[in-house]
């Protein structure tokens, strides 16, 4: 699971937390997830890979269990490396930051440098791409909304 904070007027991601949880049974990772949750405060969105079972069932779970605004998402395609070409862009820019000194920083580096077909861990990198995909669809309404208010700067109904 990652946390992203993101700005949206300048596109720039910030990793707050990372983590990852290896076989554990459901009611484990739904304490595990409400927990993260939890610590990292105010959540804009939860988004769940939902073509499995797990991932179908906690979404479901949490929707209606918690306040948490989660939504389900469906890769167009099976491949995590091919998913992760799409945020390319984002992080040679320098819009991605991690914490220097944040507990996940060892693990989560070590998964970054290892990604690739055949890799042993990717789940958290996947994580990552998905919430940088909802960061960049944010950023990308602000934006619209932005230019839409300057647009109408003048314009009334009442003048």
């Amino acid at each position: 699971i990652v946390t992203l904070l993101s700005h949206v007027r300048t596109g720039d991601s910030y990793v707050l937390d990372v983590e990852r949880w290896r076989n554990i049974d459901y009611e484990a990772l739904r304490t595990n997830v409400i927990r993260h949750l939890e610590r990292n405060g105010p959540i804009n969105q939860v988004i769940f890979e939902a073509n499995d079972a797990t991932g179908g069932r906690l979404l479901g779970d949490l929707s209606r269990s918690t306040n948490y605004p989660c939504r389900g998402v469906k890769p167009r395609t099976k491949s995590k490396v091919e998913r992760a070409l799409q945020i390319l862009g984002m992080v040679e820019a320098h819009k991605v930051h991690l914490k220097a000194k944040a507990p996940y920083v060892d693990f989560f580096a070590k998964e970054i440098a290892d990604f690739g077909p055949g890799c042993r861990y990717s789940d958290c990198i996947d994580a990552l791409v998905w919430a940088l995909l909802a960061s960049r669809q944010y950023v990308a309404a602000r934006v619209e909304e932005d230019l839409f208010e300057r647009q109408m700067e003048g314009f009334s109904l009442f003048r």
